[in-house]
């Protein structure tokens, strides 16, 4: 249980020495990321929905089976894609709110990886190597989204300001 915070809060902080962060922002980021990391990381425990196609609607209903059918599989193109990628480049060039994209970004992204490394499956329909592989690259997208802030912050450490 205690696995899934330690992994994503020391994912969070070696990236986040990457980018030379204080001692303050630095606890931020590894604090967010344990969080992040470990939700995800109960997921296998907690997470185990029913095939909806176990339900036979008819009629207009069917269209509503359908979108939830959809939401299961976009819910993760949103989450582990579009939600790093916004959080990189509208909040991670900020330098107040870099150590909290970092955070997010690298917990996600360790609990990506350790979901892929479980064999996680939120329904009994998402088996096979491509489920796994999906996972695996969301989680290096986390983390690159992760790094790329930190770069950023790193390059900004080294600039000297204008006098």
């Amino acid at each position: 249980m205690v696995t899934g915070f330690v992994l994503g809060g020391l994912v969070a902080g070696l990236t986040a020495r990457i980018g030379r962060l204080s001692s303050k922002r630095l606890l931020l980021a590894v604090i967010l990321g344990s969080i992040c990391c470990g939700s995800m990381y109960q997921m296998e425990a907690n997470w185990r929905w029913t095939p909806p196609s176990i339900l036979k609607p008819e009629g207009w209903t069917w269209f509503f089976a359908t979108m939830v059918d959809l939401q299961w599989v976009f819910w993760w193109i949103l989450g582990g894609s579009i939600l790093p990628l916004a959080l990189t480049f509208i909040l991670g060039l900020t330098r107040s709110m870099s150590p909290m994209v970092i955070g997010v970004c690298a917990g996600m992204g360790a609990g990506f990886l350790s979901l892929c490394w479980m064999d996680y499956r939120p329904a009994p329909y998402f088996t096979g190597a491509l489920w796994r592989t999906g996972l695996g690259l969301q989680g290096l997208l986390c983390l690159a989204c992760a790094m790329s802030t930190a770069g950023v912050q790193r390059l900004r450490m080294n600039r000297s300001p204008a006098t």
